[in-house]
C-alpha cells in the first residue's frame, strides 16, 4: 500500500500533512502562517541535507520541533510571494487572487476598513469544504478588518 506524502513549505507558510496508511483517505491539511520569522530562521538549513540547496546560513537558532517537522516533510527551498506584507500574502493565499482582487491591499486593522477580504472570494477553506473537509483556523486571520472597540 502506498503511503502518503507530507509536504512542508515553510517559506510560504503552508503545510500538508499527510495523516494514515489507507490511500482511499483524505490527507489531514494544514496552513501554518509563520509571519514572525524570516525563512533563515529555521535551523534545519544548516543540516547536510538542506544546506546544499540554498545559498545561505541558516540563524543561530534552536528550532527543534520544526527540524523534526522539516524531517518528515517535503521542504521548498525557492518561494516568492508578490506581496510579502502579513495581510495582503494572507488574501493572496487563502483566495488564490492578487491583492487588488482579494479586497486586501494593504495590512489589516480597525482604522483601515477598507483592506478586507472580499466577501465574495471562494477561498481554499470554501473548496476543501466543498469537498467533505471539516476546516478550522486557529489564532488571527489578519485578513480581514478587526471589528473596533466601541
Amino acid at each position: 500500500m502506498t503511503e502518503l506524502k507530507k509536504y512542508l513549505i515553510p517559506v510560504s507558510g503552508l503545510v500538508m500533512s499527510a495523516c494514515g496508511n489507507n490511500v482511499q483517505e483524505r490527507p489531514n491539511i494544514i496552513y501554518v502562517f509563520p509571519d514572525q520569522f524570516r525563512n533563515q530562521s529555521l535551523a534545519f538549513w544548516n543540516e547536510e541535507e538542506y544546506s546544499g540547496h540554498v545559498r545561505w546560513k541558516a540563524d543561530p537558532v534552536h528550532t527543534p520541533n520544526l527540524d523534526r517537522f522539516a524531517d518528515e516533510a517535503l521542504v521548498l527551498s525557492r518561494a516568492t510571494s508578490t506581496c510579502p506584507l502579513s495581510s495582503p500574502y494572507r488574501g493572496m493565499f487563502l483566495s488564490g487572487m492578487y491583492p487588488e482582487r482579494s479586497g486586501v491591499t494593504l495590512n489589516c486593522m480597525a482604522l483601515r476598513p477598507e483592506s478586507t477580504l472580499n466577501p465574495d472570494a471562494v477561498c481554499i477553506s470554501d473548496v476543501f469544504a466543498a469537498n467533505g473537509y471539516s476546516c478550522g483556523y486557529i489564532g488571527k486571520l489578519h485578513a480581514e478588518t478587526p471589528m473596533k472597540n466601541d
